[in-house]
């Protein structure tokens, strides 16, 4: 019955933890504004550059890789005397994940959790964190789309868990999961930029 007990507060605090989008509170609170109305319409970092530029957007990426630490490390603390301890980080960081893409507090309309999600990968396993950020520089790099370089990361994620890790079915799944709605977020950024018309990335952001 505890386990249960705990369980349920990881998932849930876990969970509010990735609802608490720094994009949107920093454009509503600072700028008087929200992110959502412009560029993408994403509430995500690289939207929020393209904006309102500035160094404000460290703030907000800071908040994307806080709220996965605070997620896991509560978990890995709450469930450590449990059998769930392993599969703490994986619970953990799929419910902040999923908090993240689709917020209680704003709707359900959130960010694409790519940052999120790495910083989840280095819970998981360093390596898998290293290569999905150098695959992700590299594409952006050669292409200029940040949405293709968080795409291919999405799914050199999928493979690098279970090809690095093995870490069982349930939390192979779960991180399946989790890419695959990274991926889904992204459909609007596919299909642009199969039409040729997805915005190139720039350090000059919109005025």
């Amino acid at each position: 019955m505890l386990v249960i007990l705990l369980l349920v507060i990881v998932i849930v605090i876990s969970y509010l933890l990735g609802s608490f989008n720094g994009a949107i509170v920093i454009s509503k609170y600072i700028f008087q504004d929200d992110v959502r109305k412009h560029g993408s319409g994403n509430a995500g970092a690289t939207n929020f550059y393209r904006t309102f530029g500035g160094p404000l957007t460290i703030l907000v990426l800071a908040c994307d890789v806080v709220k996965m630490i605070l997620a896991v490390l509560l978990a890995r603390w709450l469930l450590a005397p449990t059998e769930l301890a392993f599969e703490s980080t994986y619970i953990a960081g799929f419910c902040c994940m999923l908090g993240h893409v689709f917020p209680a507090f704003y709707k359900f309309k959130g960010g694409k959790a790519i940052l999120t999600s790495c910083t989840w990968a280095v819970f998981i396993d360093w390596r898998v964190a290293v290569i999905c950020v150098a695959l992700f520089l590299i594409c952006v790099a050669l292409s200029r789309f940040v949405s293709l370089g968080s795409m291919v990361a999405a799914v050199a994620f999928i493979i690098l868990v279970p090809l690095l890790t093995r870490p069982g079915w349930f939390c192979v799944i779960l991180v399946w999961i989790s890419a695959l709605l990274m991926l889904w977020a992204h459909r609007e950024n596919l299909l642009r930029l199969i039409r040729g018309q997805e915005s190139e990335f720039s350090f000059h952001h919109d005025t």
